[in-house]
């Protein structure tokens, strides 16, 4: 099935250049699993990978262009620690390919993962800090399916514990 995806979350300059899509990132059904597309600063989001997750997707697939920050010595970029987050978050396998080594004057992170339902990663990220490579290719194996399990143990789950009327849509307090 064909389907097309326009990034929601523009990032830096780009609203110069292009317009955000308006759509949430659908869910489409392939032969490897329930797969949502979406594009680099829109795994930053909480909120769209919650509403994939939702939608029941399985594997959030992400193309991205994570330029390189100076970080502590040792620390994985943010970016990374981010699509962990959604993983664990909301239970669903995220997959990034980022870019790495340096083009046109910028230097990339290289943060290309694949990172468990759990959030915890099973492969990546392509480079470690201070560590530059031209390419990398990352390989791992998961159960798709494991995404559909939103369980945290015998009490709690990822989606029934939510309480959305205390959440407001202007990030305050709702009904304080």
């Amino acid at each position: 099935m064909r389907h097309c995806y326009r990034k929601a979350h523009l990032w830096g300059r780009e609203p110069e250049l292009f317009r955000a899509g308006t759509q949430p990132p659908a869910v489409v059904e392939t032969a490897v699993g329930r797969i949502a597309v979406m594009i680099c600063y829109d795994l930053e989001i909480p909120e769209w990978v919650r509403i994939a997750a939702q939608a029941g997707a399985e594997i959030v697939a992400v193309p991205a262009n994570w330029p390189w920050e100076p970080r502590p010595a040792a620390e994985r970029p943010l970016e990374v620690i981010k699509a962990q987050a959604a993983a664990g978050a909301y239970r669903v396998h995220v997959v990034v390919a980022d870019r790495c080594g340096r083009e046109r004057g910028v230097d990339w992170i290289g943060g290309s993962v694949i990172c468990a339902s759990s959030g915890y990663l099973l492969a990546g990220p392509a480079t470690a800090a201070g560590e530059t490579a031209a390419s990398a290719v990352l390989t791992a194996g998961f159960d798709p399916a494991a995404a559909r399990v939103k369980a945290l143990g015998p009490d709690n789950h990822a989606f029934a514990d939510r309480r959305p009327e205390l959440y407001a849509e202007d990030g305050s307090a709702a009904g304080g």
